[in-house]
């Protein structure tokens, strides 16, 4: 995208048509796209379609009508087929949530994983000159949606938050703003932490393990638990969002209230047999600060 923010080419790899994401060695971060003023000021006037994939089967599609329903506020809001998303991104008055595939340029191993973009429309119809309000990673490519699809509700709540977030901070750009998220105070005694098990260093899924590095509440629950609390907003409920990945693969982890999805934690890591791709002691420490 414009500015190096996003830098978007088309490729094959196979039958593969996605998103090139441009990655900084060194950094602590994959960075999010920053809107403009005046994006942020179109996607307020505008009317936010949720673009459906094109699959016959596909558990995101089954979730989305109440997903929509529950989580999307700032704009009015329709559901549309991935045929009629190309018809209509030549709209510069719409905005447009929609699932990409994308790989980082500095990433040898050309791992591709699934986004959710919001985006403004552009009269090119080219998704590439799409002004990007925000982009989430969802899981690696090829990953069974039932691992992520209970958190897109969490997910829409993000974009909507960090819209706002950069509303009211103009000053910040992309190599800031996970670092203003990251910063930003939090009081832990008012909240809960809910993790998956599974999702955790292996030394630490027992209660007595997890409490020995992380001495604020905390709680182990299944995906069914951390749906009804995105549901109900719970804001003193913190949730794990992870991004597994393969051996020698870029695992991301985030951490967020379930409620408007508060962003407090974001980094990643090269997984390796000592680092394997989960949430680890040193996430923790760090998150603690």
């Amino acid at each position: 995208m414009k500015n190096n923010r996003f830098i978007f080419l088309l490729i094959k790899l196979g039958l593969l048509v996605g998103i090139m994401l441009y990655f900084v060695p060194g950094d602590a971060q994959i960075r999010f796209p920053v809107p403009t003023q005046q994006s942020i000021k179109d996607f307020e006037n505008s009317k936010t379609y949720i673009v459906k994939e094109d699959k016959l089967i596909s558990d995101f599609n089954l979730v989305l009508e109440d997903v929509v329903q529950k989580h999307w506020h700032a704009t009015d809001a329709e559901i549309i087929s991935a045929t009629e998303f190309k018809n209509m991104r030549t709209d510069e008055s719409a905005s447009f949530v929609y699932m990409n595939q994308v790989y980082f340029k500095k990433d040898k191993t050309l791992t591709v994983y699934e986004y959710l973009f919001l985006s403004m429309g552009d009269k090119s119809g080219d998704i590439d000159d799409m002004p990007d309000l925000c982009a989430v990673p969802l899981a690696v490519k090829g990953t069974k949606q039932e691992e992520f699809v209970y958190k897109i509700g969490l997910i829409l709540e993000f974009m909507q938050e960090h819209v706002r977030v950069c509303k009211k901070h103009p000053e910040l750009d992309e190599k800031d703003v996970v670092d203003f998220y990251s910063s930003r105070e939090i009081n832990l005694n008012d909240k809960k932490l809910w993790l998956l098990q599974n999702e955790v260093e292996a030394d630490f899924r027992n209660h007595s393990e997890m409490a020995s590095i992380y001495s604020y509440d905390f709680q182990f629950v299944d995906k069914e638990n951390i749906k009804t609390a995105i549901d109900q907003g719970r804001d003193d409920i913190l949730i794990l969002h992870l991004i597994k990945a393969g051996k020698n693969r870029y695992c991301f982890k985030l951490i967020v209230t379930a409620g408007k999805a508060g962003l407090y934690y974001y980094d990643y890591h090269r997984t390796k047999k000592r680092k394997p791709s989960l949430l680890l002691k040193k996430d923790i420490k760090k998150f603690l600060r």
